[in-house]
């Protein structure tokens, strides 16, 4: 939850600059309070997004997925399946992934990042807390090249480097 709202305000903020890389669209702007940058890195579908960010170089890199559909929060008592689908790869299923009210976080931000890096499209299923299936395709060509400016600008450790 606290990742989502870390999101929303770095695109709530109306000191937002932009930057497109690709599918994707790079937002920064400074914290009125701190007079730090964060950044917001995102590729958008019809109904969900992928976003990277952080709240100031530094501090750790966020994922998350997502959009439209309340999903409802589950525990690790009560795992939903996120399932992901990149081009025409096999379908990715896992359990791992943490549920957030309108957002699914991963475990690895690593893995998930290596997974998309060279993608083109992908393709998501979420489950809501009714059980209900909701997908959605994202663009997500120069991934890469996006992925690796949104950690260089948060001072993080590239994804793609072991």
């Amino acid at each position: 939850m606290k990742r989502a709202l870390i999101a929303l305000a770095l695109l709530a903020s109306p000191a937002t600059a932009q930057d497109t890389i690709g599918a994707w669209k790079l937002h920064s702007r400074n914290d009125p309070m701190t007079d730090r940058p964060g950044y917001l890195l995102l590729a958008e579908g019809s109904n969900m997004r992928v976003g990277f960010f952080c709240k100031a170089p530094g501090e750790s890199v966020f994922v998350s997925i997502d959009g439209k559909p309340y999903l409802g929060t589950a525990d690790r008592r009560t795992t939903r399946t996120v399932q992901l689908r990149v081009d025409d790869q096999p379908v990715v299923e896992s359990t791992t992934w943490t549920y957030l009210d309108r957002s699914v976080t991963p475990s690895s931000n690593k893995d998930f990042a290596r997974m998309i890096a060279d993608g083109t499209t992908l393709k998501v299923k979420v489950v809501d807390y009714n059980l209900a299936s909701h997908y959605d395709e994202i663009p997500i060509g120069g991934a890469r090249e996006a992925i690796e400016r949104v950690y260089s600008l948060c001072a993080a450790k590239s994804p793609f480097t072991r």
